[in-house]
């Protein structure tokens, strides 16, 4: 505790600048790449593997970077308007939900996993953060996102809690109880009710 006390700015900036290092160096950075601005999940296990989780992490770290001057206004905001984009036209996903882990150079499916509501409730944040920020038309594009969501697809009516996940292949599992609802902030819920 000391040494937080003692260091703490200069410290929470080293984590925070190291942090968004991280976001900017494992993205997607090819222009011409269907999985533009798709963040790896894991460098060394998976090094073509994108989480969308990370991408909505790493949309909030761009404003991060332009407020401490890491990151030109004019790069983030193209960097944010452009992987926002790669969500709209190529990443997989179903009724505005995403796979939790899709192949970073285009968007696709991997390992068979799940469509998964918290990893795009945590993209969306990132969307709607950078729309907010950026304003024009990343604003515009973070709301199609979030517009085409379809929450209700996603609630079990027998419990009314969220599903945990979606596979093509099994349908709906689990199930989100009020506690584990509670860790993700309600987020589902809030967006219900806009």
């Amino acid at each position: 505790m000391r040494m937080v006390k003692c260091y703490g700015e200069r410290l929470i900036l080293k984590e925070m600048k190291k942090s968004y290092n991280f976001f900017i160096k494992e993205a997607n950075n090819n222009k011409d790449s269907l999985g533009y601005g798709l963040i790896r999940d894991k460098t060394i296990i998976a090094n073509k593997i994108a989480s969308i989780a990370s991408v909505g992490y790493g949309l909030a770290g761009l404003i991060i970077g332009v407020e401490h001057k890491w990151i030109s206004y004019k790069k983030a905001y193209d960097r944010a308007n452009k992987t926002l984009d790669t969500f709209i036209n190529n990443v997989e996903g179903k009724n505005g939900f995403y796979y939790h882990f899709v192949n970073i150079e285009n968007g696709k499916r991997e390992w068979d996993c799940e469509i998964s509501i918290i990893d795009t409730a945590i993209f969306l944040c990132g969307a709607i953060v950078v729309g907010e920020y950026f304003k024009g038309e990343v604003k515009e594009k973070a709301e199609i996102l979030y517009r085409k969501v379809n929450w209700e697809w996603y609630r079990n009516k027998d419990t009314n809690y969220f599903y945990m996940g979606y596979t093509p292949e099994n349908g709906f599992f689990g199930s989100w109880d009020i506690n584990q609802r509670k860790a993700f902030g309600d987020i589902g819920i809030c967006m219900l009710n806009n």
